[in-house]
């Protein structure tokens, strides 16, 4: 019964915080980020909309005492999002809106993940196991399961960081 209750717990937390874990070393604090994403799917193909807000303005800070900054773990969460609407890589993938700070003032850029790229790099690092967390869409919040790309080793830390600092936006 405690351990239901721990458990439990844990859930809750996690829910409350609205946080995600993935790239985080196994005793760090989840990084919280605020998600949206919308279904814009027409005759041609399907096409996601996501919108990532990382809650600080200083996005280049490490997020866990590392390499991985702020910056990399919402590139990596949009990715792994992606891959998870593609049903193939020839999906149309999704346009992620990026902001930063606490109201989402900082516009950082408006990226495009395709499914062909999303289905790489999920097979390059591996998927975490999802989490559930709150989401905003069409229909207003409710809870999600969601993956993350795995960095769970300095070698793909520092290639998914140099893949991100690569990552450039495709308009504003």
């Amino acid at each position: 019964m405690k351990t239901q209750r721990l458990n439990l717990a844990i859930i809750f937390t996690a829910i409350a915080a609205a946080t995600v874990t993935a790239l985080a070393p196994v005793h760090a604090e989840p990084l919280p980020l605020d998600i949206t994403y919308l279904d814009l799917s027409d005759d041609i193909g399907k096409l996601k909309e996501i919108h990532v807000n990382i809650p600080i303005n200083n996005t280049t800070q490490s997020a866990y005492g590392g390499v991985v900054r702020y910056y990399d773990v919402a590139i990596a969460q949009s990715v792994a999002i992606t891959f998870r609407f593609c049903e193939s890589r020839q999906d149309k993938g999704a346009d992620l809106y990026l902001s930063a700070g606490n109201q989402g003032q900082i516009e950082m850029g408006k990226f495009y993940i395709s499914c062909n790229l999303a289905y790489d790099l999920a097979s390059a690092y591996g998927l975490s196991d999802d989490i559930v967390r709150p989401v905003k869409g069409y229909g207003g919040s409710h809870l999600d399961y969601m993956p993350s790309l795995n960095l769970n080793t300095d070698a793909k830390a520092q290639q998914f960081v140099s893949f991100s600092s690569n990552f450039k936006p495709v308009g504003r």
